[in-house]
């Protein structure tokens, strides 16, 4: 009985990515992490002012969030 739950929780670890302090997370690593995932989605948006670009990596649930409140409230957000 033991060994079944220990089995089951290996199995969902396995499905689960953690990126430590000392990993460089990149787009592409985040991409490739969640590309087998097909409810998970990762959005790029790029914000600027006068000085400099910011990429901003959104990553969510497409069915949990909604895309409304990220664009009316959010994104307007991390404009100012």
């Amino acid at each position: 009985m033991k060994f079944n739950k220990y089995k089951k929780q290996k199995e969902l670890n396995s499905y689960h990515t953690t990126f430590q302090n000392t990993d460089e997370v990149n787009e592409e690593k985040i991409r490739s992490t969640y590309q087998k995932s097909e409810d998970v989605k990762v959005v790029l948006h790029k914000f600027t002012d006068e000085q400099q670009e910011i990429d901003t990596i959104f990553i969510y649930c497409e069915n949990l969030v909604d895309k409304k409140q990220i664009n009316q409230i959010i994104i307007p957000q991390l404009k100012k």
